[in-house]
């Protein structure tokens, strides 16, 4: 309906309620026509003038709901829609809208709680069952989303967001193909889709398909120039290209769209802390307990103060826990000593398998393991705050090596066993099994050549995740393996320390193994792929955490050989030295 119109039929609604100032009829199409003209708080008016009347008038709760929902006033929203439930409980799409308010507050599990009641009433109502699937994925419950996309899917097979979420979930467990298989199928039902084009971006990126992610970005920017999630996926790709300001230039953008968006800060974070401008990174680092891409979990609600190097700890008890990876962990358990040097006593929180390893740590007073009961303490800090609560730079990260250690009792028991021959290597080739790590990881058949060295011989270090290449190696690729019980239970990473205590020179993908070796000063080959995490910087040969550390670096994308013949001169040179 064109404007003209529509103020036309404003006009004749005004003075049917001048005849009759309880005219229902009259009043509920004011509001809806001023809703047309995204005259918000002039439609919200004529509803609350109708519920003034009639306080029962549900659909006027219901709409009011509606209407709060899109302005993001989320609990004002669900309030309405309570209110329409309150005087109809069978009207299933104030259910289903209640769900979608919930999900925006994060009041998943409740989320859930309305869907499922909207779906006992109409067991083919296609938007609870898309929108239970969305929010089983904030859950990370993605077989379980995808069984309630699948359903909404045969219900309406037209049913763009279901494809987008199905999408979405496909892409949280790796199956990129598929992820993608959906993205498109939802662009070739609405071409102006612009979430399916974000996501379609994303994944392309995922698979370092980037110029065919940077034309679907691009299109997505076309289609809604205030999409936030569009330009912080093409920020991703210039990042990814190496191309920083422009990457900046869209992370800015979405800031300036919406200031609270974390993913762009955090990318932010991650673009300023791989090109070494650590104290604004770190700053900007803090936005990861907000962001949807972490693999962490939320900061720990305490009331208790959060420490950030802006006060005295001097004879405080504080609280250090842990967070994201076991190799963060070894990493950052060096700052330790920097808090005892303060006059704190020190209580680390830290994950079980780390549990033997990090009690080599004299620095702290106190040990916790994860989900363990606390006792009182002080004041707390995130393990991976401490570089910003030390205003770390380049210069000022602490450098004593080794920081952890292990006992000679075992180091002997591993001398023994690998007795004195040779150049003992020891070797590890992939990280954990998901996606994102397979990508730093390579094939164990690339050490085909430098099994063959003369005096040379390789020790596995492999543990879980890759072990399966072990059985399927020529039979002229010669490696040392471990006995199946090694680093088993309570002696996890103990017998791995005690190895790498033993061997000359460790070569490694980025891992747990990596962190472990730098910690414990032995002479490691670490080996990164093209884009690599932030820590190891873009052009080093050697790395300011781990002096002990030199860097072989992808020049192309996947390009694994390339490393190999690297890694085989300068070995070619060490041994002839």
């Amino acid at each position: 309906m064109n404007k003209s119109k529509i103020f036309d039929l404003i006009k004749i609604n005004k003075l049917e309620i001048k005849k009759n100032k309880k005219n229902l009829q009259a009043i509920a199409n004011l509001s809806n026509l001023f809703l047309q003209l995204n005259k918000f708080k002039t439609s919200i008016f004529y509803l609350d003038e109708l519920l003034k009347l009639d306080l029962k008038f549900y659909i006027a709760h219901y709409n009011k709901g509606n209407i709060l929902l899109y302005l993001n006033k989320y609990k004002d929203a669900i309030e309405c829609y309570e209110n329409t439930l309150n005087i109809n409980p069978q009207h299933i799409n104030s259910y289903c809208n209640h769900g979608v308010a919930l999900t925006k507050l994060k009041k998943f599990k409740e989320a859930i709680i309305s869907f499922d009641k909207a779906l006992k009433l109409n067991s083919q109502h296609v938007d609870s069952y898309c929108n239970k699937g969305t929010v089983l994925i904030f859950l990370n419950k993605f077989e379980e989303a995808i069984m309630c996309l699948d359903k909404a899917i045969e219900l309406d097979p037209q049913h763009v967001d279901s494809y987008c979420n199905r999408g979405v979930a496909f892409n949280n467990l790796d199956n990129i193909d598929e992820a993608i298989k959906n993205f498109k199928k939802a662009i070739d039902l609405n071409p102006y889709h612009v979430g399916s084009y974000s996501n379609l971006g994303s994944a392309l990126t995922r698979l370092n398909k980037l110029n065919e992610s940077l034309t679907i970005l691009n299109n997505a920017i076309k289609i809604d120039p205030t999409h936030v999630g569009s330009y912080c996926n093409r920020g991703n790709v210039y990042s990814r290209l190496f191309k920083f300001k422009e990457a900046n230039r869209d992370y800015d953008k979405c800031i300036e769209i919406d200031k609270n968006y974390a993913d762009a800060h955090w990318n932010k974070s991650i673009v300023n802390l791989l090109t070494k401008n650590y104290q604004k990174g770190f700053s900007l680092y803090e936005w990861r307990w907000k962001t949807k891409s972490l693999d962490s979990p939320a900061l720990r609600n305490f009331s208790e103060k959060i420490w950030l190097g802006n006060f005295s700890i001097k004879n405080k008890k504080i609280f250090i826990h842990a967070e994201q990876g076991l190799g963060d962990t070894i990493q950052f358990c060096r700052y330790l000593e920097l808090i005892k040097n303060e006059g704190a006593y020190v209580i680390l929180e830290y994950p079980k398998p780390l549990k033997k390893l990090l009690s080599s740590l004299s620095c702290v007073d106190e040990f916790v393991e994860n989900g363990n009961e606390l006792n009182n303490f002080d004041c707390h800090c995130p393990l991976l705050s401490l570089p910003l609560a030390f205003k770390t730079n380049l210069e000022t990260i602490p450098k004593k090596i080794p920081y952890l250690y292990v006992n000679n009792e075992r180091i002997n028991k591993w001398k023994n066993f690998l007795g004195n021959q040779d150049f003992k290597i020891g070797i590890s080739w992939q990280s954990k099994g998901n996606f994102n790590s397979i990508e730093k990881s390579f094939p164990l058949i690339f050490f085909k050549n430098i099994s063959k060295i003369p005096n040379i011989r390789l020790v596995s270090l492999q543990k879980n995740f890759g072990i399966e290449q072990l059985s399927s190696l020529p039979s002229d690729f010669k490696i040392q393996t471990l006995p199946a019980d090694f680093d088993d239970g309570d002696n996890a990473f103990l017998d791995s320390a005690a190895i790498l205590k033993c061997v000359d020179l460790f070569i490694t993908c980025d891992s747990a193994l990596g962190h472990l070796a730098g910690s414990l000063g032995t002479k490691t080959w670490l080996l990164l792929k093209h884009y690599p995490d932030w820590r190891w910087h873009l052009d080093d040969d050697f790395s300011p955490w781990y002096p002990n550390h030199r860097i072989f670096r992808q020049s192309i994308p996947g390009d694994w050989k390339g490393v190999f013949e690297q890694v085989e001169f300068f070995l070619k040179r060490v041994l002839a030295k």
